[in-house]
């Protein structure tokens, strides 16, 4: 009964063990399906056949590259999996392509030149899928080796995508503005694919003769996040005539509603009173900002009963009036209502500039201060608007704000 079970327990331990080994085999890039049997680099060898599976063959190779003569090895080891055949690879020198050849289908193309380093291994490579819906059996592999690391015949031009967080929407990088990481890039043309950003927001796409399409993959619907940059959401080239010069831009930014924000109205109500006649030190509070009244006097409440009545008559005959009492109710919004650190972490932009909640209110505060009287036709009256509309949007809870710090980016399909 015990070696029963010891003979069990051993089994599924080896069974686990292969499936951890098998789901582990993934490739490093995802391969382009290529019509008929795709001829050979020009630097390169071709291993036909492939070693059986369960095998292992080591190629030794001595080519010539741009006149160039390189030596080296590459081995390869062929594994069954329940998808089909697998295999891996090992180069003594930086590989560019591989090429898997099998079935009816095609081959498969593995491009390592999208990638930031060279590549010398690579786990979980395949040919196509056949028509019973598993990978076809290997009929042949080629490798191309990386030009410029070991001399061959093509060239190649680095293109680099900057995925950035642009929290003022201007459409460029600025100093503090992060990279976004895990952010999905796609090519097409002479390459097709798809990558993600990482290492700060970037990715690197090394790119033969050709023409590419670069773009982002749009955030879904019903996300918090916008594209800000570039217009039509793509940048088209052909090299090398129209290379890129500088880092592609891809910019975005996320907006979101709270729901801390509280009224006027119920600041002036039964639900407000109650939550001041708790609250300590929140006249000392507003009477440290340059609240006004209709006739543009300095407003300091000195109880409820007074606040309220202050709070009801606010009307916009005088608009530094309206400005006050709607920069008074986001205040205490901030101030009892909503999480700790708030006013610093979200913002609007205005003139180009990302500015806080609290720095709004600071400017507004300002305004105030040099405008308490700005009656119809006062050149200052739609500024004393604007920021009045933005307090009043977010008392209501229906203001687009742009957190400082990123939103967490989409989960892609």
């Amino acid at each position: 009964m015990n070696a029963r079970l010891t003979s069990t327990a051993l089994v599924l331990a080896l069974l686990a063990v292969m499936l951890v080994a098998y789901v582990a085999s993934a490739a490093l890039v995802e391969p382009k399906v290529v019509g008929g049997n795709p001829k050979l680099c020009d630097c390169g060898i071709r291993i036909d056949p492939p070693p059986a599976s369960g095998e292992s063959t080591t190629v030794a190779f001595e080519i010539s590259c741009s006149g160039t003569t390189y030596t080296g090895t590459v081995t390869v080891t062929v594994y069954d999996t329940p998808k089909g055949q697998e295999f891996d690879f090992e180069s003594s020198i930086p590989v560019g392509k591989v090429v898997a050849k099998g079935g009816r289908q095609g081959a498969n193309e593995y491009d390592y030149t999208v990638l930031p380093s060279p590549v010398y291994s690579d786990t979980g490579l395949h040919a196509p899928v056949n028509p019973s819906g598993k990978w076809a059996n290997l009929s042949h592999i080629s490798f191309c080796f990386a030009p410029g690391e070991n001399g061959g015949g093509q060239t190649y031009t680095q293109v680099t995508v900057m995925k950035f967080y642009d929290r003022d929407m201007d459409g460029m990088k600025d100093a503090d503005e992060p990279g976004l990481n895990g952010w999905m890039i796609n090519i097409d043309g002479d390459l097709v694919g798809s990558f993600m950003t990482a290492d700060g927001g970037y990715v690197h796409f090394n790119l033969s003769d050709g023409s590419y399409t670069i773009s982002e993959a749009l955030p879904p619907a019903g996300s918090c996040w916008k594209q800000t940059w570039p217009e039509g959401n793509a940048y088209s080239f052909v090299i090398p005539d129209t290379a890129p010069e500088g880092d592609l831009l891809f910019g975005n930014v996320c907006e979101v509603t709270l729901t801390c924000g509280r009224t006027i109205g119920f600041w002036s109500n039964k639900n407000g009173q109650a939550i001041l006649y708790k609250a300590d030190g929140w006249k000392d509070l507003l009477t440290t900002y340059n609240l006004v009244n209709e006739n543009g006097t300095p407003f300091d409440p000195s109880d409820y009963s007074q606040f309220k009545s202050w709070l009801l008559k606010a009307r916009s005959v005088n608009m530094s009036y309206m400005l006050s009492a709607q920069m008074a109710a986001t205040i205490l919004n901030l101030a009892y209502m909503c999480p700790p650190g708030t006013g610093d972490a979200y913002g609007v932009v205005i003139d180009d500039e990302w500015k806080s909640l609290n720095d709004i209110i600071e400017d507004a505060n300002d305004f105030l201060a040099a405008h308490p009287m700005t009656w119809a036709y006062d050149e200052h009256r739609a500024h004393a608007e604007m920021y009045k509309c933005i307090f009043d949007d977010f008392n209501n809870n229906r203001l687009k704000l742009i957190p400082y710090d990123p939103c967490p980016v989409p989960v892609w399909p």
